[in-house]
């Protein structure tokens, strides 16, 4: 499941620090959905580009 950075509703992301846009992805309505009954087994961050969550 990957979160894209670019062009998403996220102001600064390119200057956000890997923590926070961790912190922004598992509050995002659609990923909320979308982990609802699943474990996360391993996050991805490339930086200013996205977010990848490895899931069971």
């Amino acid at each position: 499941m990957n979160w894209t950075v670019i062009g998403s509703d996220q102001p600064n992301v390119s200057e956000t620090n890997e923590d926070d846009l961790k912190s922004r992805v598992m509050n995002d309505p659609k990923i909320i959905e979308n982990l609802d009954g699943k474990k996360i087994i391993k996050t991805i961050v490339v930086p200013k580009k996205l977010v990848n969550l490895v899931v069971r």
